[in-house]
Parts: structure tokens; sequence; C-alpha cells
């Protein structure tokens, strides 16, 4: 992918995750419903597939390990959000990249 390219790309991912968090952020000032953490679950399990799945299973595990229940709050929209973009972050930026240059130079031998 050409670096122009790629480079609108992420800023792009980057803008529609932030987009994500403050349009969940905003719902839950207006509302205080519970059901908003899907306007940001949803979105945000998208734009990290398929590595987003395992964070969703990492997250569960240690809330249920640690026999904690979160309601929404804020706080919990803000660590949900910043897990989901950590880890699309690595994998579309960092991962994806490694694994393609792996590739390109294993064809090139």
């Amino acid at each position: 992918m050409p670096k122009k390219l790629f480079t609108t790309f992420r800023i792009l991912w980057i803008v529609v995750s932030a987009s994500v968090l403050i349009l969940a952020t905003v719902s839950y000032h207006q509302t205080h419903a519970s059901d908003v953490d899907d306007l940001l679950f949803w979105p945000m399990l998208v734009l990290g597939f398929p590595l987003s799945c395992l964070f969703v299973g990492l997250y569960f595990s240690i809330l249920h390990t640690l026999s904690l229940n979160l309601a929404t709050s804020y706080l919990e929209l803000a660590t949900s959000w910043l897990g989901f973009f950590v880890t699309g972050y690595l994998q579309w930026f960092k991962l994806v990249p490694l694994v393609a240059q792996k590739l390109k130079t294993h064809r090139a031998n």
C-alpha cells in the first residue's frame, strides 16, 4: 500500500474511532442510559475486527475473574474505548504492515 494512502487510512481510522467515543460520551451525558455502551461496543468491535474479539474476551474474563460488575459510566466508556482503540491500532498499523513486509521479503527470496 502506498505510504500516502496508508497515512490517510490511519488518520481516517483514528477520526472514526474518536467520533465513536465522542458520540457515546455525549449520548451518555444526555441520557445516562446503561445501553449507551452499545454505541461504543459495536462500532469499535468492527473497527478492530478480528483482534477486537480477543480484547472483548480478555476484558470480560478479567471482569468475571475479579467478580467486577461495571455499571456504565464515563470511566467505563473511556477504558473500554481505549482497549478497543489500542487493540485496533496495533493490529492495523503495526501488525498488518509487519506481516505484509515479511510476506513481501519472503516472496522476494
